[in-house]
């Protein structure tokens, strides 16, 4: 299912909180599509905004041994990551575990 990219832009705006470039997206009609997740193996489509270096700790997503993590890398890697991640993972694990929805 494909949404234009005003509304992707006035659903997520204020959500997403890294980086991006909401300027040139609208500009330039991103493409979107939603997908719905169906099994573990569809979270190694899906990453997060946190990176690890190749000497096992969190960098920068600019650093230049910045490896991107996909959602399925998460359980493998959480003890790489600092606090702050931790505990964001952990208010995710208890919404999901709370959610009826898909």
């Amino acid at each position: 299912m494909s949404v234009f990219p005003e509304q992707f832009a006035e659903r997520f705006r204020d959500d997403i909180r890294v980086g991006f470039n909401w300027d040139r997206f609208l500009a330039e009609s991103w493409p979107i599509e939603k997908v719905h997740l169906r099994s573990r193996t569809d979270l190694a489509r899906c990453y997060v905004p946190w990176y690890i270096g190749k000497s096992g700790q969190e960098v920068a997503y600019d650093h230049d041994e910045a490896v991107p993590m996909s959602l399925s890398d998460v359980p493998k890697a959480v003890t790489l990551l600092n606090a702050e991640r931790k505990e964001d993972i952990k208010k995710f694990l208890l919404e999901f575990a709370q959610s009826k929805g898909p």
